[in-house]
């Protein structure tokens, strides 16, 4: 059964977690959803990932850092596996979750994902990319306001997992001075890195655009601009999904 995608990337702290909970509110056959494989320890949400996907997915593989998006993309963007094994391991999973779910437009919101870029344009190629970039200031300030990344409080690295280093991008000159880096060098290089490479992506595919954050949330009612960001999740090769305007403008109000 052929499915519409469409991919919705960042580095966090840009609104995903809204747009996988309200899409398929306003957009007619279609399923949304945030972070669909997220583990985030014990909780109802990531017992129903486990449910879904599997222990092996979702637990054993994920600690052997062979399964789970991050994972992945960080086996891409250092070199570790080739790009056969990265799209094998997707396809392995995500297949199988596509198919079985019964709407026709699928929209994964999902940050993760923007490392994988190429590996998702050879295996759905006629999936849409949207990136999400937030005035790096205020993504900053938003990811130090909210705490648990690079700090004590850090789920990715207390559960084992890595998180994007300079060393995993070959980047000398900041790999050798990671370890004395404040959180706030390391978010600001992380903003960087994040962001050139969705734009260097989009740069050079036609089904790739780029959103500001600020265009889409700073006032909803203004947020007419949101109008592209729908058609072009909305029109695909063999079928144009309709949706609500109206109801976006109020959810968004509520957010």
């Amino acid at each position: 059964m052929y499915k519409d995608l469409v991919f919705i990337v960042s580095g966090g702290r840009t609104g995903t977690t809204f747009f996988g909970s309200c899409l398929a509110k306003i957009i007619a056959d279609c399923f949304s959803v945030h972070e669909p494989d997220l583990w985030d320890g014990f909780t109802k949400r990531s017992l129903l990932a486990v449910k879904t996907f599997g222990i092996r997915h979702m637990i054993i593989d994920r600690l052997r850092q062979r399964t789970g998006i991050r994972n992945l993309t960080i086996k891409y963007l250092s070199g570790d596996w080739p790009e056969q094994q990265i799209q094998d391991a997707v396809r392995a999973h995500r297949d199988r979750y596509y198919q079985g779910i019964e709407a026709g437009l699928i929209i994964e919101a999902y940050s993760q994902w923007y490392g994988l870029l190429p590996v998702i344009r050879t295996i759905y190629p006629d999936a849409k990319i949207v990136g999400i970039v937030r005035d790096p200031r205020e993504w900053v300030r938003s990811w130090m306001n909210y705490g648990a990344h690079h700090d004590e409080n850090d789920l990715v690295t207390r559960f084992g997992q890595s998180r994007l280093t300079p060393s995993i991008v070959d980047d000398a000159d900041y790999a050798e001075r990671w370890s004395s880096m404040s959180q706030f060098e390391r978010l600001c290089w992380d903003w960087r890195i994040v962001n050139s490479t969705i734009r260097d992506f989009a740069e050079n595919d036609i089904l790739t655009r780029i959103y500001r954050f600020e265009d889409l949330f700073s006032n909803p009612i203004r947020t007419l601009k949101v109008h592209n960001f729908l058609e072009f999740i909305t029109n695909h090769n063999y079928k144009k999904y309709l949706y609500t305007l109206v109801l976006l403008c109020y959810l968004a109000l509520r957010a």
